[in-house]
């Protein structure tokens, strides 16, 4: 009996503590600052707020489940097993100790699913390229490209996520000749100065301004792409998660319920 009673003084504590630990602290996001260009200067993330929301949604979801867990561990008469014989109460001593295990572990598996779901999920460039050369028009993939297909503040003008990819390339690649190109005329205006080679050093410097401000251009809207993709798949993670939550919960009731008929005969 003493056994049991400090087993669940051990576990309601660590439970409790728990859901302490991981109590929601509400975060304030700032207000992004407002840019003078808007074509090539990033907005911020418009998804922002609704990523905390989920995420303080969560922390609030795992101290209650955690509170609750502690609460329902305390108030169960973990004592009354002492009081069934194995060879009187054989098969109500067998369910009582399956429903109260598969209660506790259902209620620790609960909370780190939701402990998981709060890892932080990035898109890279990697996975952009990835992105960019599928072509199945479902599944949560699909509906990111199918949503910057239809927002022009994504694709910016190049009317798809592979394209964007390519022209994004393109680009690059043509501001870094042009940065090489550069660089040798500025070579050789130090090692002979001249009108000739200082107007083409200052022509190539400045087409490179221009091809620079289109880089910039697609760089943002590749990373507006991005945030709506970690919006997406954040989104896809709290939603599943949380209803394995709750049916994980409905099974840690059923337990502690056969527990409680099982110990109490």
């Amino acid at each position: 009996m003493s056994l049991f009673l400090r087993a669940r003084g051990i576990l309601g504590s660590a439970l409790q503590a728990l859901g302490a630990r991981l109590a929601p602290v509400a975060a304030e996001t700032p207000a992004p600052a407002k840019p003078a260009d808007t074509t090539s200067v990033d907005r911020g993330d418009v998804h922002a707020d609704a990523l905390n929301q989920m995420r303080t949604a969560v922390n609030w979801l795992i101290g209650a489940l955690a509170a609750v867990a502690a609460a329902m561990i305390a108030g169960s008469q973990l004592s009354s097993i002492g009081k069934l014989s194995w060879t009187a109460d054989h098969s109500r001593l067998l369910t009582a100790l399956i429903g109260v295990t598969a209660a506790v572990a259902a209620i620790l598996i609960a909370i780190g699913l939701l402990y998981y779901a709060q890892a932080p999920i990035n898109t890279d460039f990697s996975r952009l390229t990835k992105l960019a050369g599928q072509t199945r028009r479902w599944g949560l993939n699909g509906r990111l490209r199918s949503q910057v297909e239809r927002d022009s503040t994504l694709h910016r003008g190049t009317g798809s996520l592979s394209a964007l990819m390519t022209a994004f390339d393109a680009v690059r690649v043509e501001y870094h000749e042009l940065k090489d190109a550069a660089y040798d005329a500025e070579k050789k205006i130090a090692a002979a100065p001249d009108e000739e080679t200082r107007a083409a050093a200052a022509k190539l410097n400045a087409v490179r301004a221009v091809v620079d401000s289109r880089l910039q251009e697609y760089r943002n809207a590749l990373l507006r792409v991005a945030r709506v993709d970690k919006y997406l798949r954040t989104r896809r993670t709290y939603r599943v998660t949380t209803a394995m939550v709750i049916l994980l919960s409905v099974a840690a009731a059923f337990g502690f319920v056969a527990f409680a008929w099982a110990a109490n005969p």
